[in-house]
């Protein structure tokens, strides 16, 4: 649930949702190990790691980080009061794991990629979901709530002390929040299955036998706790009308698409609407796969800082189009190009939505002179509005 109202603040399509199947499962084969002692479930553990280089190879290393807090906690460290259990079985399967990783269709290049592709300046300023936390967001103080949540649970109801495995997991994941709001579903991941530990004989049946101090706490987690299911509640009812995508670029592209081949087209659109406009069987400038666009990996140009940079007014945007010779723009009204392209020569207004926020312009070329006519006499109102609203911006 805490999870799902994090939605509340973006919702989209990712691998990451089989990501996170998958090291829950990591999670569940080793906890089943340690208290079993039966090697026998160790056998997932290469399984699971055939499946996460195949689904999504980029979170890959992600199943040994979270295995590393298991391997700690299977030393005998007296002042960690670690658990101390077979080590032995633990390490050849998670050995087994590690070489299993190559096994998919690119090989050594699937697990090193995250490692070409994480780290760039450009990649940090645009995206989102790479920024470091702030308590000045929506989801920052959505993220406090829960990070306080889970801490009072951590601090008031644990008996004796934390296994190190779980605080390690707790303190890991924790970091990487920080570092970037993408790692925060990782910390609810790993959150939850210690309270089953914590609240299985912690709980009284009678409330009047708890202390003072953890009646309050247990007050505060009952108000933190319906303020999570009021966002759910909030989710259910409301998700129809979010996912209605009030700013698709659906009628845009149909307009595009009912005139031209797909393979005549060479046609702009922003970082966020790249997999849109693939999914209709059109060749984008560049989608939402960021990591593909740098030189690092595609060995060719850095498209993702050039994109940075038309987006941060540092490029010409007339030498931009003159470059790549798109015959279509598709243009959201977060994109620069929305109100630039008035100034760019040698295009044409074909498609107008101001309530879903998109524009797309043609080339010139592609029409008669008599057609072009036509448009411009069509869309002389719009455009005229076009330069009123970009002289004001």
């Amino acid at each position: 649930v805490c999870n799902v109202t994090l939605t509340s603040h973006y919702m989209v399509s990712r691998p990451q949702v089989l990501s996170y199947v998958v090291l829950l499962s990591v999670i569940y084969v080793l906890e089943l190990y340690i208290k079993s002692g039966n090697w026998k479930y160790l056998i997932w553990l290469p399984i699971l790691s055939l499946i996460q280089v195949n689904m999504h190879a980029s979170l890959w290393w992600m199943i040994f980080l979270f295995a590393l807090p298991y391997v700690i906690d299977s030393f005998k460290i007296p002042f960690l009061k670690t658990q101390g259990y077979n080590k032995k079985m633990l390490f050849i399967f998670l050995g087994i794991a590690l070489l299993v990783g190559l096994i998919n269709p690119y090989g050594f290049r699937a697990i090193s990629f995250i490692f070409t592709s994480y780290g760039d300046k450009y990649m940090h300023l645009y995206i989102n979901e790479l920024l470091p936390y702030s308590f000045n967001t929506n989801l920052g103080k959505h993220m406090f709530i829960l990070i306080l949540l889970f801490t009072m649970v951590y601090a008031f109801f644990r008996e004796g002390n934390i296994r190190v495995r779980y605080l390690c997991l707790f303190a890991g994941t924790l970091l990487l929040s920080f570092m970037s709001v993408k790692g925060f579903s990782n910390f609810i991941l790993v959150a939850f299955f210690p309270m089953a530990y914590f609240f299985k004989d912690i709980i009284p049946k009678d409330y009047s036998d708890l202390g003072f101090a953890k009646k309050i706490i247990c007050s505060l987690l009952i108000v933190l706790s319906c303020i999570e299911f009021i966002f759910f509640g909030y989710l259910l009812i409301k998700a129809p009308d979010k996912l209605e995508l009030k700013h698709n670029a659906k009628e845009a592209m149909d307009v595009v698409e009912a005139t031209w081949d797909p393979k005549d087209v060479r046609i702009y659109s922003s970082f966020n609407n790249g997999g849109y406009v693939e999914l209709r069987g059109f060749k984008p400038y560049i989608d939402q796969r960021g990591e593909v666009f740098l030189k690092a990996n595609n060995k060719k140009y850095d498209l993702f800082e050039e994109y940075y940079n038309l987006q941060h007014n540092k490029l010409d945007f007339q030498e931009f189009v003159d470059k790549y010779k798109f015959t279509h723009l598709l243009v959201q009204n977060v994109d620069k190009l929305y109100y630039q392209m008035e100034n760019v020569a040698g295009y044409v207004l074909i498609y107008e939505n101001s309530d879903k926020g998109y524009r797309v312009f043609a080339s010139e070329e592609l029409f008669t002179d008599s057609q072009l006519k036509d448009i411009k006499e069509h869309y002389k109102n719009k455009i005229e509005q076009l330069e009123k609203e970009s002289k004001e911006k």
